[in-house]
């Protein structure tokens, strides 16, 4: 299981998740995405800017910061997308 911790408190249950080191790049990245329906009126609490955790079944893999998180809207709900670098 692959888990975003932020602040403290740790995000799973994504639709899609994904985080990738390699020898040859300078740094990893992750991409995280969730959705909610119009019934969850909660705000996302993550940002752009913050710092965070990646975690794979519960074994810290990366250190690194959120880049951008962004949010497409329809009808019946919502996707959120994080991504960053660590």
């Amino acid at each position: 299981m692959i888990t975003i911790e932020v602040a403290g408190k740790e995000y799973t249950d994504f639709v899609s998740a994904s985080a990738v080191k390699s020898l040859d790049k300078l740094c990893g990245t992750f991409q995280f995405s969730a959705t909610s329906t119009p019934s969850q009126q909660a705000d996302f609490p993550l940002k752009a800017g913050q710092k965070c955790r990646i975690l794979t079944d519960g074994t810290q893999f990366m250190l690194g910061y959120i880049e951008a998180v962004s949010v497409n809207y329809s009808a019946d709900g919502h996707m959120i997308t994080v991504q960053g670098r660590g």
